[in-house]
């Protein structure tokens, strides 16, 4: 049944998508250092990210979300620096939770590839005043972990192998906002961008869109890490229940 549902969710467009490729304002140009690789398993959506500078993560507006301000599980599509879908994914949650919680709540977040099929896996747990987000690939295999820690605004890394790296939180969040991402050991190596999705869009939904930029050199599980944050840092920052209770 769950499968069923899922493909109901999944509707990959079936007319080619626009060979166009996104316009990347501040491209990393080298990775600071050499980083050590963790060989994982082949798969056509981890071959894209692997040869790619950018993702975009968007997520979907909610009819009944807007309509009455219950809130629904987020759903979001991970596209590749042209724009084609390569990744969709899917909030796991307690209805009690999301409604009386809010951006405080734990879930899983499935990811599934383009026909359906669910590949890795995140789950957000909340412990006293951290928050932490274990990232698998392939489902079963925690390749890192995100968290944030006490009152430290930043979001950290911990891969299963070398050094963890950084999103550091800007100071304001009027405009795109922007989150570089840096070594432990000082370095650039990505950023993510939240952007401004515009004052009327903004008062009548939550749905955000993110670009995740890097060298494409970096390795692939880097890769992932840094777009798992995207995910951890929609929910902390711009997961905003209040609003809609409001209306």
């Amino acid at each position: 049944m769950a499968h069923e549902t899922r493909e109901e969710e999944i509707q990959p467009s079936s007319s080619p998508q626009s060979p166009a490729q996104i316009e990347v304002q501040n491209p990393i140009r080298n990775v600071p250092y050499d980083l050590p690789n963790i060989p994982l398993p082949r798969h056509g959506a981890l071959d894209v990210i692997q040869m790619t500078n950018a993702l975009i993560v968007v997520q979907s507006m909610e009819t009944i979300e807007i309509l009455t301000g219950f809130e629904t599980q987020n759903r979001y599509v991970v596209k590749d620096m042209f724009m084609r879908p390569i990744l969709y994914a899917f909030e796991r949650s307690n209805g009690f939770r999301r409604n009386f919680s809010g951006n405080r709540r734990d879930f899983t977040m499935e990811f599934a590839d383009i026909y359906g099929a669910v590949i890795m896996k995140g789950r957000r747990s909340l412990i006293c005043c951290s928050d932490e987000f274990k990232f698998q690939y392939p489902v079963g295999q925690t390749i890192g972990t995100i968290t944030m820690e006490g009152c430290d605004h930043s979001f950290y890394v911990h891969p299963s192998v070398g050094p963890r790296f950084m999103a550091q939180t800007p100071c304001c969040s009027c405009g795109d906002s922007h989150f570089p991402v840096v070594l432990s050991g000082g370095g650039k190596v990505g950023e993510i961008v939240r952007l401004y999705p515009g004052y009327f869009k903004g008062m009548i939904s939550d749905a955000d869109t993110f670009m995740v930029h890097f060298n494409s050199a970096l390795p692939v599980y880097h890769k992932l890490l840094m777009m798992a944050t995207v995910f951890l840092m929609d929910f902390v920052y711009f997961e905003d229940n209040d609003r809609r209770r409001r209306r």
